[in-house]
């Protein structure tokens, strides 16, 4: 079974952004509402997650390094972002047909995963051995 959350993860529950403190167990986790300072136990099905955005991604210090909006096809338009020490640069696709795959991860430009949430570039970071908190 494929572990979706994990410590750490930045999520929504409730309309709060909340950050996963502990797992109970199988279908339940603690999570840390950092706004109210408390802690809730929440049924895993009822967690959100956070669609990643650009106005995150340079919140969180990623850079734009290059746009490319010269192809005729407009779905090819996209915007690369990188961070000082991250071996892997972001791909933003705006105009991408498939709304679940409009950021791209390249390393020494071959495409190596997609992801559309943040705790999944927080999960890449953390694989990375790089610091996997977010502002959000």
């Amino acid at each position: 079974m494929k572990q979706e959350y994990i410590v750490g993860d930045v999520v929504e529950y409730d309309n709060e952004v909340m950050i996963i403190n502990t797992q109970i167990d199988s279908n339940y986790f603690q999570l840390f509402c950092l706004k109210r300072e408390m802690c809730c136990s929440v049924c895993k099905n009822m967690i959100v997650p956070i669609p990643l955005s650009t106005i995150i991604l340079k919140d969180n210090g990623w850079d734009i390094i290059e746009v490319n909006c010269e192809d005729e096809n407009t779905e090819l338009h996209y915007e690369t972002f990188s961070k000082c020490r991250i071996m892997a640069d972001i791909r933003y696709y705006p105009n991408w047909s498939d709304d679940n795959r409009k950021f791209f991860v390249f390393v020494d430009s071959e495409e190596i995963l997609h992801f559309q949430y943040v705790h999944e570039l927080q999960h890449l970071l953390w694989a990375m051995g790089k610091d996997s908190k977010m502002i959000v």
